[in-house]
């Protein structure tokens, strides 16, 4: 279990900071202060005023679930490549919870882990984490990123209006420890975005195609998608997202930006 702590200690090789509640992890002042370091991460128990992405807010029972913030420095990342970072936090998300599925569902179970454009964390249909990605960009540098991370785990019922969570639990039919899990998932993301800050143009090309091995419905069938600005309905199928995070569908000439167009469930 979490235990609260307000001064940080390793979890996962990196410093974490326990909050028994806050509002959001996102704007703790642990994460917010000026000489907040590299890797630094505040988790809390309970989250009153958790944000999903679009202003929605996130669901979570408190001491059921991971909900936690982590400060990166990506200096070396130029800010045209700030998807890059995106992708990494995804990819970090799925590695770890990757042999979880596969331990206790067997082998197949892990493909149907998917990261649905830009970053949620998808199995099959259903939504499992939430990301929600903050840049303060200075100059030609990103200066600092926040990663808000929300991952369901132990959590078996869901009241909000939300139409599709699961949790970890609910798929395996296991409970797990929260600080065992923070520390794996803490872990693969800091070793995806470390990778990514020695080595930034060769990453890049990497994380492009790890992501879209994982990329929700990028099966080559057509699918429904409501574009933002008229509500209008297009049809077609994922065809691939750009370096720059922009959505590509098949026999359209437009590209698409995150909130200009949302995929139709079912």
């Amino acid at each position: 279990m979490l235990t609260p702590d307000n001064k940080a200690r390793l979890i996962g090789g990196v410093p974490c900071i326990i909050r028994a509640t806050c509002e959001s992890t996102s704007s703790d002042e642990a994460v917010l202060a000026a000489d907040a370091r590299h890797s630094l991460t505040v988790a809390t128990i309970e989250q009153t005023a958790g944000r999903g992405q679009r202003g929605n807010k996130w669901e979570s029972a408190p001491g059921m679930n991971l909900s936690f913030t982590t400060v990166l420095r990506p200096d070396t990342v130029n800010p045209r490549d700030q998807f890059a970072i995106s992708m990494a936090v995804s990819l970090g998300i799925v590695d770890a919870i990757d042999p979880l599925l596969t331990e206790a569902l067997g082998i197949g179970a892990s493909s149907r882990l998917k990261i649905k454009w830009p970053n949620d964390i998808y199995y099959n249909d259903l939504k499992l984490a939430g990301i929600l990605i903050q840049h303060s960009i200075s100059g030609s540098v990103i200066d600092r990123t926040l990663a808000g991370i929300g991952i369901n785990i132990n959590q078996r019922e869901f009241t909000s209006p939300a139409p599709n969570p699961v949790s970890l639990s609910m798929i395996t039919g296991r409970e797990y420890e929260l600080d065992e899990l923070l520390g794996l998932v803490l872990k693969s993301i800091m070793g995806r975005i470390n990778m990514l800050m020695a080595s930034t143009a060769t990453s890049i090309d990497n994380l492009l195609d790890d992501y879209h091995r994982r990329l929700w419905r990028h099966d080559g069938n057509s699918y429904r998608w409501l574009v933002t600005a008229d509500s209008s309905i297009i049809t077609g199928a994922l065809d691939h997202v750009g370096r720059d995070g922009m959505l590509h569908i098949s026999g359209h000439t437009r590209v698409f930006a995150f909130k200009e167009i949302h995929p139709l469930l079912g």
